[in-house]
Protein backbone atom coordinates (compact mmCIF):
# COMPACT_ATOMS: atom_id res chain seq x y z
CA UNK A 1 0.00 0.00 0.00
CA UNK A 2 2.83 2.40 0.91
CA UNK A 3 4.67 1.59 -2.32
CA UNK A 4 1.60 2.10 -4.49
CA UNK A 5 0.93 5.49 -2.87
CA UNK A 6 4.54 6.68 -3.04
CA UNK A 7 5.75 5.53 -6.46
CA UNK A 8 4.75 7.48 -9.57
CA UNK A 9 5.79 7.80 -13.20
CA UNK A 10 7.45 10.91 -14.63
CA UNK A 11 9.14 11.86 -17.83
CA UNK A 12 12.92 11.59 -17.57
CA UNK A 13 13.22 15.31 -18.20
CA UNK A 14 10.75 16.01 -15.37
CA UNK A 15 12.78 13.84 -12.99
CA UNK A 16 16.12 15.44 -13.92
CA UNK A 17 14.76 18.97 -13.53
CA UNK A 18 13.18 18.04 -10.20
CA UNK A 19 16.38 16.51 -8.83
CA UNK A 20 18.65 19.27 -10.09
CA UNK A 21 16.46 22.12 -8.84
CA UNK A 22 15.99 20.51 -5.45
CA UNK A 23 19.72 19.93 -4.90
CA UNK A 24 20.75 23.34 -6.23
CA UNK A 25 18.15 25.03 -4.00
CA UNK A 26 19.40 23.05 -1.01
CA UNK A 27 22.96 24.22 -1.67
CA UNK A 28 21.83 27.81 -2.23
CA UNK A 29 19.87 27.85 1.03
CA UNK A 30 22.91 26.63 2.98
CA UNK A 31 25.02 29.34 1.37
CA UNK A 32 22.53 32.16 2.01
CA UNK A 33 21.76 31.09 5.58
CA UNK A 34 25.16 29.74 6.48
CA UNK A 35 25.18 31.61 9.78
CA UNK A 36 22.21 29.56 11.01
CA UNK A 37 23.67 26.19 10.00
CA UNK A 38 27.07 27.04 11.43
CA UNK A 39 25.35 27.93 14.71
CA UNK A 40 23.83 24.43 14.67
CA UNK A 41 27.36 23.02 14.52
CA UNK A 42 28.39 25.19 17.46
CA UNK A 43 25.31 24.10 19.44
CA UNK A 44 26.00 20.42 18.84
CA UNK A 45 29.67 20.82 19.77
CA UNK A 46 28.74 22.63 22.99
CA UNK A 47 26.10 20.03 23.93
CA UNK A 48 28.34 17.00 23.36
CA UNK A 49 31.79 18.47 23.95
CA UNK A 50 32.62 15.89 26.63
CA UNK A 51 31.96 13.02 24.17
CA UNK A 52 33.29 14.48 20.93
CA UNK A 53 36.93 14.34 19.84
CA UNK A 54 38.85 17.60 19.74
CA UNK A 55 38.90 17.64 15.94
CA UNK A 56 35.09 17.43 15.61
CA UNK A 57 34.53 21.22 15.13
CA UNK A 58 36.96 21.22 12.20
CA UNK A 59 35.36 18.06 10.82
CA UNK A 60 31.89 19.62 11.12
CA UNK A 61 32.98 22.76 9.26
CA UNK A 62 34.58 20.61 6.57
CA UNK A 63 31.39 18.56 6.27
CA UNK A 64 29.38 21.76 5.84
CA UNK A 65 31.49 22.78 2.87
CA UNK A 66 31.44 19.26 1.41
CA UNK A 67 27.67 19.18 1.69
CA UNK A 68 27.31 22.35 -0.38
CA UNK A 69 29.78 21.07 -2.98
CA UNK A 70 28.08 17.66 -3.12
CA UNK A 71 24.59 19.03 -3.74
CA UNK A 72 25.90 21.38 -6.44
CA UNK A 73 27.56 18.47 -8.24
CA UNK A 74 24.34 16.44 -8.04
CA UNK A 75 22.45 19.43 -9.46
CA UNK A 76 24.97 19.46 -12.33
CA UNK A 77 24.50 15.69 -12.85
CA UNK A 78 28.12 14.86 -12.01
CA UNK A 79 28.81 11.52 -10.29
CA UNK A 80 25.28 11.56 -8.90
CA UNK A 81 25.47 8.39 -6.83
CA UNK A 82 28.73 9.33 -5.09
CA UNK A 83 27.81 12.94 -4.33
CA UNK A 84 24.30 12.06 -3.12
CA UNK A 85 25.77 9.64 -0.57
CA UNK A 86 28.44 12.17 0.44
CA UNK A 87 25.76 14.85 0.77
CA UNK A 88 23.63 12.75 3.13
CA UNK A 89 26.60 11.73 5.29
CA UNK A 90 27.88 15.29 5.63
CA UNK A 91 24.36 16.59 6.32
CA UNK A 92 24.06 14.24 9.29
CA UNK A 93 27.10 15.68 11.04
CA UNK A 94 25.54 19.06 11.78
CA UNK A 95 21.76 18.78 11.23
CA UNK A 96 19.35 18.58 14.15
CA UNK A 97 18.23 15.04 14.88
CA UNK A 98 16.21 13.86 11.83
CA UNK A 99 14.53 11.25 14.06
CA UNK A 100 12.93 13.84 16.36
CA UNK A 101 9.37 13.57 15.07
CA UNK A 102 7.76 15.14 18.12
CA UNK A 103 9.02 18.61 17.31
CA UNK A 104 8.80 20.61 14.14
CA UNK A 105 12.25 20.86 12.55
CA UNK A 106 11.75 22.36 9.12
CA UNK A 107 15.24 21.34 7.97
CA UNK A 108 14.49 17.65 8.58
CA UNK A 109 12.18 17.17 5.58
CA UNK A 110 14.85 18.30 3.06
CA UNK A 111 17.21 15.79 4.68
CA UNK A 112 14.73 12.94 4.18
CA UNK A 113 14.12 14.01 0.58
CA UNK A 114 17.87 13.93 -0.09
CA UNK A 115 18.09 10.48 1.50
CA UNK A 116 15.24 9.24 -0.71
CA UNK A 117 17.16 10.44 -3.76
CA UNK A 118 20.07 8.29 -2.55
CA UNK A 119 17.78 5.26 -2.24
CA UNK A 120 16.31 5.95 -5.69
CA UNK A 121 19.23 4.06 -7.20
CA UNK A 122 17.48 3.09 -10.44
CA UNK A 123 17.56 6.74 -11.52
CA UNK A 124 21.18 7.52 -10.64
CA UNK A 125 22.15 6.71 -14.23
CA UNK A 126 19.85 9.33 -15.71
CA UNK A 127 21.56 12.28 -17.40
CA UNK A 128 20.66 14.97 -19.91
CA UNK A 129 22.85 13.35 -22.55
CA UNK A 130 21.02 10.07 -21.97
CA UNK A 131 17.54 11.58 -22.32
CA UNK A 132 17.53 14.73 -24.50
CA UNK A 133 13.74 14.53 -24.91
CA UNK A 134 10.84 14.01 -22.53
CA UNK A 135 9.44 10.96 -24.31
CA UNK A 136 11.08 8.38 -22.05
CA UNK A 137 9.43 7.64 -18.72
CA UNK A 138 10.83 6.67 -15.34
CA UNK A 139 9.32 5.92 -11.95
CA UNK A 140 10.33 7.40 -8.61
CA UNK A 141 9.20 7.24 -5.00
CA UNK A 142 11.07 10.40 -3.87
CA UNK A 143 8.15 12.88 -3.96
CA UNK A 144 5.78 10.29 -2.49
CA UNK A 145 7.98 9.29 0.45
CA UNK A 146 8.88 12.92 1.09
CA UNK A 147 5.17 13.65 1.23
CA UNK A 148 4.75 10.78 3.70
CA UNK A 149 7.51 12.26 5.88
CA UNK A 150 5.81 15.64 5.75
CA UNK A 151 2.49 14.01 6.69
CA UNK A 152 4.00 12.23 9.69
CA UNK A 153 5.73 15.41 10.79
CA UNK A 154 2.49 17.39 10.81
CA UNK A 155 0.58 14.57 12.49
CA UNK A 156 3.23 14.33 15.21
CA UNK A 157 3.01 18.09 15.74
CA UNK A 158 -0.75 17.81 16.23
CA UNK A 159 -0.45 14.86 18.61
CA UNK A 160 2.26 16.65 20.57
CA UNK A 161 -0.02 19.66 21.11
CA UNK A 162 -2.78 17.44 22.49
CA UNK A 163 -0.39 15.41 24.65
CA UNK A 164 1.11 18.52 26.23
CA UNK A 165 -2.04 20.61 26.67
CA UNK A 166 -5.04 18.40 25.94
CA UNK A 167 -8.16 19.85 24.35
CA UNK A 168 -7.47 23.16 26.10
CA UNK A 169 -4.92 23.87 23.35
CA UNK A 170 -7.88 24.59 21.07
CA UNK A 171 -9.56 27.21 23.27
CA UNK A 172 -7.63 29.99 21.51
CA UNK A 173 -5.65 31.12 24.53
CA UNK A 174 -2.53 29.29 23.44
CA UNK A 175 -2.49 31.15 20.12
CA UNK A 176 -3.22 34.33 22.06
CA UNK A 177 -0.12 33.78 24.17
CA UNK A 178 2.01 32.94 21.12
CA UNK A 179 0.96 36.09 19.26
CA UNK A 180 1.67 38.30 22.27
CA UNK A 181 5.01 36.59 22.91
CA UNK A 182 6.23 37.07 19.34
CA UNK A 183 4.99 40.65 19.34
CA UNK A 184 7.08 41.41 22.43
CA UNK A 185 10.23 39.50 21.52
CA UNK A 186 10.29 39.60 17.70
CA UNK A 187 8.27 42.71 16.92
CA UNK A 188 5.55 40.75 15.09
CA UNK A 189 2.94 43.52 15.09
CA UNK A 190 0.59 42.16 12.41
CA UNK A 191 -0.54 39.25 14.58
CA UNK A 192 -1.44 41.53 17.47
CA UNK A 193 -4.79 42.57 16.00
CA UNK A 194 -6.00 38.95 16.36
CA UNK A 195 -5.32 38.80 20.10
CA UNK A 196 -8.69 40.25 21.26
CA UNK A 197 -10.64 37.88 18.97
CA UNK A 198 -10.68 34.72 21.06
CA UNK A 199 -13.40 32.99 19.00
CA UNK A 200 -11.43 33.43 15.80
CA UNK A 201 -8.29 32.09 17.49
CA UNK A 202 -10.25 29.15 18.86
CA UNK A 203 -11.59 28.28 15.41
CA UNK A 204 -8.09 28.63 13.96
CA UNK A 205 -6.73 26.31 16.68
CA UNK A 206 -9.36 23.64 15.95
CA UNK A 207 -8.70 23.93 12.20
CA UNK A 208 -4.94 23.63 12.75
CA UNK A 209 -5.23 20.51 14.93
CA UNK A 210 -7.66 18.89 12.46
CA UNK A 211 -5.36 19.73 9.54
CA UNK A 212 -2.31 18.27 11.28
CA UNK A 213 -4.00 15.11 12.49
CA UNK A 214 -5.67 14.32 9.16
CA UNK A 215 -2.70 15.23 6.96
CA UNK A 216 -1.63 11.56 6.50
CA UNK A 217 -5.02 10.84 4.92
CA UNK A 218 -3.90 12.75 1.85
CA UNK A 219 -0.95 10.39 1.42
CA UNK A 220 -3.38 7.58 0.60
CA UNK A 221 -5.94 9.79 -1.20
CA UNK A 222 -3.69 11.27 -3.86
CA UNK A 223 -6.28 13.68 -5.21
CA UNK A 224 -6.15 15.52 -1.87
CA UNK A 225 -2.41 16.20 -2.06
CA UNK A 226 -2.54 19.47 -4.05
CA UNK A 227 -5.16 20.75 -1.58
CA UNK A 228 -3.06 19.86 1.48
CA UNK A 229 0.14 21.23 -0.08
CA UNK A 230 -1.68 24.50 -0.75
CA UNK A 231 -2.77 24.60 2.90
CA UNK A 232 0.85 24.02 3.98
CA UNK A 233 1.95 26.99 1.86
CA UNK A 234 -0.84 29.21 3.22
CA UNK A 235 -0.14 28.03 6.79
CA UNK A 236 3.56 28.89 6.50
CA UNK A 237 2.64 32.26 5.01
CA UNK A 238 0.18 33.10 7.81
CA UNK A 239 2.68 32.03 10.46
CA UNK A 240 5.28 34.32 8.92
CA UNK A 241 2.86 37.26 8.73
CA UNK A 242 1.63 36.94 12.31
CA UNK A 243 4.77 35.78 14.16
CA UNK A 244 7.72 36.37 11.77
CA UNK A 245 8.61 32.67 12.06
CA UNK A 246 9.98 31.84 8.61
CA UNK A 247 9.48 28.15 7.86
CA UNK A 248 10.05 28.86 4.16
CA UNK A 249 13.68 29.72 4.80
CA UNK A 250 14.94 26.14 5.11
CA UNK A 251 11.97 24.30 3.62
CA UNK A 252 11.01 26.01 0.36
CA UNK A 253 12.94 23.60 -1.87
CA UNK A 254 10.59 20.76 -0.84
CA UNK A 255 7.78 22.42 -2.81
CA UNK A 256 9.96 22.02 -5.92
CA UNK A 257 9.31 18.27 -5.82
CA UNK A 258 5.65 18.84 -6.72
CA UNK A 259 5.78 21.26 -9.65
CA UNK A 260 4.48 20.07 -13.08
CA UNK A 261 7.72 20.32 -15.07
CA UNK A 262 6.41 18.31 -18.02
CA UNK A 263 2.95 19.88 -18.10
CA UNK A 264 3.32 21.04 -21.68
CA UNK A 265 4.36 17.62 -22.94
CA UNK A 266 1.57 15.81 -21.12
CA UNK A 267 -1.03 18.22 -22.44
CA UNK A 268 0.30 17.64 -25.90
CA UNK A 269 -0.10 13.90 -25.39
CA UNK A 270 -3.61 14.33 -24.00
CA UNK A 271 -2.68 13.14 -20.50
CA UNK A 272 -3.94 14.51 -17.24
CA UNK A 273 -1.41 15.76 -14.71
CA UNK A 274 -1.19 15.23 -10.98
CA UNK A 275 2.31 16.47 -10.05
CA UNK A 276 2.04 15.09 -6.53
CA UNK A 277 1.48 11.45 -7.53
Amino acid sequence: MIKSCSEATYSVRHYLIMRSLFCFSLALTHILYGEFFLSMIETKVHAYQSFLPSFFPSLALLSYGLFIVSTIFVALNVKVRFFLILGVLTYLIYIKSPMDWLRWHDQNIPFWALLFFVLDSENHRLAWTYAPSSSERTSSFVPGLTYLSLSLMFMAAGINKLVESGLSWMDGRTLQYILVEYHLFKGADLGLWLVPHLKILSLASVALIAFQLFFPLSFFLKKLRPFFLTIVFVFFLMVFITTKINFFKYFWMVFLLYLPYDLGLRRGQGRSLDPTT
